[in-house]
């Protein structure tokens, strides 16, 4: 990370009682963007063209998945009330689709913006209702519910990655790492933010030495998705 990223961080960081929360995340996403850009462009991954926004992202990746036949497992973690999930259940129409949507539904103690705590996404326990018996939801914290899961057999995989904190991306890409094939797609919600998915990305390549090309971006590199090379 550039030296100034952390001067500029440790600044923020100690005059935080005098500003507000909304202007603190206003510096540090302007901030995060610029370090991811940067990073993206040293490792060879710039995006271009730069999508609308996320539907456009996963629009992309759904044309992607249907170039080629085959079975297709979607995994999202970070599932809160449901709208990426119901948004893939109707636009994956095969029969032999499965999608697993992975969450507490209750928060998770923890911070994640100036504004923002990770309890915040609560629902009280309730998880969505989609109509479409090929969804299946996977309850609890993804340290405790990845051990046991048994991933189906598919010819390709979609993982959207909707976690937001570092150490959530990290455990779910751990567990992906053996499971990772060519060709399967990976997604980030909020990749922008430099500590968090976009570091548990890096390190993912760095110890797996997987590679990936970015297939499609948008909304200043929030919503980022790769393709398993």
């Amino acid at each position: 990370m550039p030296a100034w990223g952390e001067v500029i961080r440790g600044r923020a960081q100690r005059w935080g009682p005098r500003m507000s929360p909304r202007w603190l995340d206003g510096l540090q996403s302007i901030l995060d963007t610029a370090q991811t850009a940067a990073w993206l462009a040293h490792e060879g991954l710039v995006p271009d063209p730069m999508l609308e926004d996320r539907v456009a992202v996963f629009e992309a990746m759904a044309r992607t998945a249907e170039s080629s036949p085959g079975r297709t497992v979607y995994l999202e973690f970070g599932v809160y009330r449901g709208d990426s999930l119901r948004w893939w259940s109707s636009r994956l129409t095969s029969a032999d689709t499965r999608l697993f949507g992975f969450d507490t539904f209750s928060g998770v103690d923890a911070p994640w913006t100036w504004q923002t705590h990770m309890a915040d996404f609560d629902v009280a326990g309730h998880v969505p209702q989609i109509d479409d018996a090929r969804v299946e939801f996977v309850e609890g914290l993804f340290a405790d519910s990845l051990p046991g899961f048994e991933l189906p057999d598919r010819d390709r995989l979609i993982v959207v990655v909707d976690s937001d904190i570092y150490s959530s991306a990290t455990t779910v890409l751990t567990w992906l790492a053996p499971r990772i094939r060519s060709g399967d797609l990976i997604y980030f919600d909020e990749f922008k933010f430099f500590h968090d998915e976009r570091r548990a990305f890096a390190e993912f390549r760095d110890a797996t030495g997987r590679r990936c090309s970015v297939l499609a971006a948008a909304e200043g590199l929030r919503s980022v998705a790769f393709v398993a090379t």
